[in-house]
């Protein structure tokens, strides 16, 4: 079992906290991947528990990874709405370039999805056909399962898709 506590430990830099007055108000997690490469020329179909098993096979091989995968972004429920969200992307962002990673990839949940889990994801966004994204200068649409993403490359700045 994967347990969030350990992916921080192996990857503090990528698991950041906003604080405000030291009081925690917004977190940021992610994990570093080899995307796209040879093998990985789109991004998985299963979210970000294939991301988990690339960045797992990442770290028990030589591949270079040079890109960050969202697993959350999240603000405390009495602060949401005052751009806090933002902020944390911006620190994640930063910090994906500060380590040498050229993208951040972070999948998009719409809000509200958790209060009708009935409804398709497809119904609540853009439907997946019309979407598709750039990394670096590959076009590729968003795997089946991933709603929307943006994805951040320090030469090309935000796409969203």
């Amino acid at each position: 079992m994967i347990v969030i506590e350990d992916l921080a430990t192996r990857w503090p830099e990528y698991f950041l906290v906003l604080l405000e007055d030291g009081v925690p108000v917004a977190r940021a997690a992610a994990v570093p991947v080899g995307f796209p490469t040879a093998e990985r020329p789109e991004l998985p179909d299963h979210g970000w528990d294939a991301a988990l098993i690339w960045a797992a096979e990442d770290l028990l091989s030589t591949r270079e990874t040079n890109t960050l995968i969202a697993l959350e972004v999240m603000v405390a429920p009495g602060r949401r709405g005052g751009g806090l969200a933002t902020k944390a992307l911006e620190a994640l962002k930063k910090r994906a370039s500060e380590t040498g990673m050229r993208n951040l990839v972070v999948p998009v949940r719409p809000a509200g999805k958790e209060t009708n889990p009935d409804c398709p994801l497809r119904t609540t966004s853009l439907a997946v056909a019309q979407m598709d994204c750039r990394v670096g200068s590959r076009r590729f649409s968003p795997p089946r399962r991933w709603t929307s993403a943006c994805t951040w490359n320090r030469t090309s700045g935000w796409n969203t898709w």
